[in-house]
């Protein structure tokens, strides 16, 4: 279900020095962050592995032209794949908390996104990029689900996400379970409200209950966004200093047969522009 240049992808990892399958990782998290959820897995006993783009030593030089911590990188999507190969097949966990900003109903004056259009405005290059990382995202969950392993894709309970191409094509291909819930009801101070995605119907025991009775109490200057109005009267938003504060955050590969024969079989036409793999593949 995954396109051409992907597979090819994965492949390459497999047969890279040091490369190949393992058992090694019981729960991995993307865009990590802080890692709260993955200090809690490894305090439980779990052998875990975090990945972010903050995490990319930049005050050392290591001669590296490309973040391989950044899964919009070459190298950075290729550790993706290398480290989510290293999951133990059958019992593994990932999180993918990938970065909201784009996709959020608050960022729709900008990036121009909506139902009928969710790719948005294309000629803006914070629009495909994000696009890129949503892509290259629902491919490793495809890759997760390959592993017969669970995936978490969190992002706030308004994101556009839900409406993007590559993500209805996820809800295509296999059952997607979908659960929200109030960050005030996990011991945050906002209320603001986060949906998960899922191929476990486990997900939904987020859901605690209805959010009643905090507008009494709200205290108006810890709002995570403020509202006002242009001089043409349209309603806009714009975030405050809390905004920041609510995140929450080998064996050797099996002989694949003839490779040449493979790969020639595979449909090429296949293949995810907005993912843009080609120089994924040419770095591998």
């Amino acid at each position: 279900q995954a396109p051409a240049d992907f597979v090819l992808a994965v492949l390459l990892v497999c047969y890279m020095p040091g490369g190949g399958i393992s058992e090694t990782y019981q729960w991995i998290e993307f865009f990590a962050g802080r890692a709260r959820a993955t200090l809690s897995m490894k305090a439980a006993g779990y052998r875990c592995a975090r990945l972010d783009v903050a995490y990319f030593p930049k005050q050392v030089d290591l001669g590296m032209n490309t973040n391989y911590f950044d899964i919009l990188s070459t190298s950075g999507f290729a550790t993706c794949i290398g480290v989510l190969l290293s999951g133990k097949s059958g019992d593994l966990l990932v999180l993918l908390g990938m970065k909201c900003s784009s996709w959020s109903r608050v960022n729709i004056g900008t990036s121009l996104r909506s139902i009928c259009c969710p790719a948005g405005d294309l000629s803006k290059l914070n629009v495909t990029m994000a696009n890129c990382m949503a892509a290259r995202t629902i491919l490793l969950i495809l890759l997760v689900s390959a592993l017969k392993a669970t995936w978490l894709l969190e992002q706030p309970f308004q994101s556009m996400l839900r409406y993007y191409g590559r993500f209805r094509h996820l809800t295509y291909v296999m059952k997607v379970y979908e659960a929200s819930w109030y960050m005030l009801h996990y011991g945050a101070s906002s209320p603001k409200r986060h949906v998960m995605f899922s191929n476990s119907p486990h997900i939904n025991k987020l859901w605690v209950s209805r959010l009643l009775g905090w507008k009494k109490s709200n205290n108006v200057e810890t709002k995570p966004c403020r509202t006002y109005h242009d001089r043409s009267g349209k309603k806009r938003f714009v975030g405050t200093r809390f905004l920041k504060g609510t995140e929450v955050k080998s064996r050797e590969p099996t002989q694949w047969g003839n490779m040449t024969a493979m790969l020639s079989a595979m449909d090429w036409s296949n293949i995810w522009e907005d993912a843009d793999l080609g120089p994924v593949c040419k770095y591998l």
